[in-house]
């Protein structure tokens, strides 16, 4: 039953593109949230990245704290604290001058805890010019701040969504370059550890995992990659001759479909159609009616997902930013039937009726 928002203080954007890995037996959901809040990053926006633990979430062993502590300004350490057992390095931390939070606050990230009562953050105490008894909130977010880590600066603000492989998690920046982390770890990145998407002039999009391939998304374009174990600089090696001239416009449109993977291509032309990978290649499964319904509406009111309903693989194109229950929709392709249907609210109902899809039958 816990829900993100319970383990994020208050005062951040919310989160976007979750993925999850696994290192040494511990699950991480990993995702970036967008300090610009534009709709699609720029080559030097500041787009920051966190993680949660599942121990956090199931055990709550590093979880949620609240509590009075006492601050100077001006000064990075806190002390005061009853009790710092669930406090953890990395960790979102927000301050606040009274226990409402509604007055002035800081949302900084915890360096070390240096005792049971005393903890030093990022960033010195900056309540406007208060010091003394303050209130904090943290919960179970950790904060990617290794120095070697993409922050937006020499544009490499990064895009899309981590993937993993074979015990390294890679990022996508929008110029075009595949960030790793060091092996078996969130936290920790190489000043060597990346390559280039460079095949064809074109912006970043997102990572995908295909097989044993790490697929990197351009607008335009998709270079695959596979892990050379190389000893320095970056793991992996470009795959040429799978080489696609196809891409997608957001990281929305691109899920997996179990052992496949499922993309709304983009084309030169500006053109879109639903494509499923079929070995290395991209097949074309939605018909000329689908292209045309995505068209109409535009392609980017779209997002693909991928789920099991009544033992069938349903691949679904849901409509975003509806404004009407006429608008609606979600169109279905049943993968293992190789036919499209649409699940919709009547005309009468508003996009809160729409909470149960397998109610609405195939049209």
């Amino acid at each position: 039953g816990a829900t993100l928002q319970q383990f994020f203080p208050s005062g951040l954007i919310a989160p976007n593109n979750l993925s999850e890995t696994n290192i040494s037996n511990t699950t991480y959901v990993m995702f970036t949230v967008d300090a610009t809040n534009g709709a699609t990053p720029a080559v030097n926006d500041t787009i920051n990245a966190y993680y949660i633990k599942e121990s956090d979430v199931t055990a709550l062993t590093d979880g949620p704290l609240t509590g009075a502590c006492t601050v100077t300004d001006g000064s990075a350490v806190v002390t005061g604290i009853a009790d710092t057992t669930k406090c953890a390095a990395g960790q979102i931390i927000t301050l606040s001058r009274d226990n409402a939070g509604s007055e002035v606050r800081q949302t900084n990230y915890i360096v070390s805890v240096d005792s049971g009562t005393q903890i030093t953050l990022a960033v010195n105490v900056n309540l406007t010019g208060f010091s003394g008894t303050a209130y904090f909130t943290k919960g179970s977010i950790y904060y990617i701040s290794d120095s070697d880590f993409p922050l937006g600066s020499a544009n490499l603000s990064i895009i899309g969504r981590f993937v993993s492989l074979n015990g390294y998690v890679y990022i996508m920046t929008v110029s075009g370059r595949i960030y790793n982390s060091d092996l078996n770890s969130i936290s920790s990145w190489s000043s060597t550890g990346f390559t280039n998407a460079q095949m064809s002039p074109d912006r970043g999009r997102t990572l995908a995992v295909y097989k044993n391939h790490i697929m990197a998304f351009g607008e335009r374009s998709i270079e695959f990659f596979r892990d050379e174990g190389n000893a320095t600089g970056s793991p992996l090696q470009s795959v040429p001759e799978l080489f696609i001239r196809l891409g997608v416009r957001n990281e929305k449109h691109v899920t997996s479909l179990e052992d496949t993977l499922c993309f709304m291509a983009n084309t030169s032309e500006g053109s879109n159609t639903i494509c499923i990978m079929d070995g290395f290649q991209p097949k074309p499964i939605s018909t000329p009616d689908i292209d045309y319904v995505i068209s109409k509406i535009g392609p980017t009111n779209f997002e693909l997902k991928a789920m099991r309903l009544n033992g069938k693989l349903c691949l679904l194109v849901n409509r975003l930013n509806t404004s009407t229950s006429q608008e609606f929709i979600t169109l279905v392709y049943y993968v293992e039937d190789g036919i499209w249907g649409e699940w919709k609210v009547n005309e009468a109902l508003t996009a809160a009726d729409y909470t149960h899809p397998w109610q609405f039958p195939m049209g």
